[in-house]
């Protein structure tokens, strides 16, 4: 798309802004030529860097600034590609009414699409069919965050080890989000280990033994029992273990959980 048809006013003139700001679209993918015209500064806002970096290297070069998620990808690149600086900046969250967790109907939920097309989502919706008796559904947006604000765990799925938007939303209803752990990326929007809880390993990461898988529920057990102790104190313990054999485990199991909450910070 031309920059002038962008900006080109009802008299026939066109409109010259202070700034430009492009975010990238999901679903409608946009690219301006003529932005040498523009004498402003020009900034881009780079959204699903982790799957379109193939033509978003090019595109960069094009402004003056990028703002996106995934900081580190952009630093990661050969120095001659880096030509416009990348600054971190997250989509912001959505402002929810808080919901005590002892007042929330669901212990996990997971929202996303599950099809052929991504096989490591699929199997980490299995885990949590097998382990939670949870079903894995799409719903639209504010359907989607009225079931987190009514949900105390949200484990996020990540297809290229990115930040995505599943952990700010999840953040925003008060839910304790589970997310493997993704670097710097989630330690610049977040501090891990007291607003979310990140994890090494999981079942849908790769083909893991009977042991890590035993280590990834016992982490999700212990996010729960996170959420509970920062709430009502260690006497929720009790509820945590309750959720530990819901998800699945055997008593062995929801010992180990309840031990390892007494060793939980506050």
């Amino acid at each position: 798309m031309s920059v002038r048809r962008l900006l080109r006013d009802e008299r026939g003139g066109w409109f010259r802004p202070d700034v430009l700001i492009q975010r990238e679209h999901i679903g409608k993918r946009r690219f301006l030529y003529g932005l040498e015209q523009l004498h402003c500064p020009k900034i881009f806002w780079a959204v699903d860097s982790h799957l379109n970096m193939a033509w978003q290297r090019w595109y960069i070069r094009l402004f003056d600034l990028v703002l996106t998620p995934h900081s580190s990808l952009f630093a990661a690149l050969p120095q001659e590609w880096q030509s416009a600086p990348a600054q971190n900046f997250a989509w912001p969250g959505c402002r929810r009414p808080w919901r005590s967790h002892d007042k929330r109907s669901h212990s996990v939920a997971f929202v996303g699409v599950i099809d052929n097309n991504r096989p490591m989502r699929r199997s980490f919706a299995e885990l949590l069919r097998r382990r939670c008796g949870l079903e894995a559904c799409t719903l639209p947006f504010d359907a989607m965050l009225a079931l987190y604000d009514d949900t105390r765990v949200l484990p996020n799925e990540a297809i290229a080890h990115e930040f995505n938007f599943r952990i700010m939303e999840g953040a925003s209803c008060g839910c304790c989000v589970l997310t493997p752990d993704i670097g710097d990326d989630l330690a610049a929007n977040f501090t891990p280990g007291r607003e979310v809880i990140a994890h090494r390993t999981f079942k849908a990461q790769a083909s893991l033994n009977s042991a890590h898988d035993w280590r990834a529920a016992l982490e999700y057990a212990l996010a729960c029992l996170r959420v509970y102790r920062l709430e009502q104190g260690l006497a929720e313990a009790q509820a945590a273990q309750r959720l530990a054999r819901d998800a699945g485990e055997d008593a062995a199991f929801a010992r180990e959980a309840q031990r390892h909450a007494l060793r939980l910070p506050t």
